[in-house]
């Protein structure tokens, strides 16, 4: 299927989506929709110039589909569901949009806090950097970071090819990165306040809590274990 056929055809069923009024083909359109996105080529998806290697795209990429999945059912700031006829482009291009955005304001986070580590705190002045040159080298990441980052890197690929709700491209990779930042946040979660977030009924969340997430992250803190 040629790039054009993509956006296309997207567009062709989110019309279909938003004209229906039956739960049921909606339901199916919505899967529909993510499922031919996701087959879609990888050359028709924005990536930043280290390309995938860029440990900050994977959230970014997360950020995008989740708001694909909800921007189809409206649910999202204003209320305005996508319409493929109001001139903003095919799913796929708002796609691009969102996850370059994502990306952008990631790095600008990654910057400030670069720049802020340059201040001394206690007088607001500047670090001497040649002190800083010759100080300890910085401490490890905590558990909870590493295990973080063996999430996004995910080098098996067991988080990101495990569905958890595979109607709307939800992965195990998505949930459990949601999860960590929640711990490294120091907030509390439950799988009901999950479910809510990534708009998807208690019980999925609670069925695929038993058979995806936590053995999974149950086999990565065993990894952990024996390292």
């Amino acid at each position: 299927m040629s790039p054009i056929s993509y956006h296309e055809r997207l567009k062709v069923l989110a019309r279909q989506f938003s004209q229906t009024t039956s739960l049921q083909k909606r339901k199916r359109y919505h899967r529909l929709i993510l499922n031919i996105m996701a087959e879609a080529p990888n050359r028709l998806y924005w990536k930043p110039t280290k390309g995938e290697d860029d440990l900050l795209y994977p959230q970014a990429i997360n950020t995008a589909w989740d708001y694909i999945s909800r921007k189809l059912t409206g649910a999202v700031r204003g209320g305005q569901a996508y319409d493929p006829d109001a001139g903003n482009g095919s799913l796929i291009t708002l796609w691009n949009i969102r996850c370059k955005g994502e990306y952008v304001t990631l790095k600008k986070r990654e910057k400030l806090r670069m720049t802020s580590d340059l201040i001394d705190p206690s007088t607001g002045e500047p670090l001497n950097l040649l002190e800083n040159l010759a100080a300890p080298p910085n401490p490890e990441p905590s558990l909870i970071e590493q295990i973080r980052q063996a999430i996004v890197e995910d080098v098996n690929s067991k988080f990101r090819s495990a569905w958890v709700h595979k109607a709307s491209g939800l992965t195990a990779q998505m949930v459990c990165l949601h999860i960590v930042d929640y711990v490294l946040r120091g907030e509390n979660w439950t799988l009901s306040s999950l479910a809510a977030h990534f708009q998807i009924s208690p019980g999925s969340m609670n069925s695929a809590w038993t058979r995806t997430l936590k053995p999974l992250l149950q086999e990565l803190g065993h990894d952990f274990d024996a390292g």
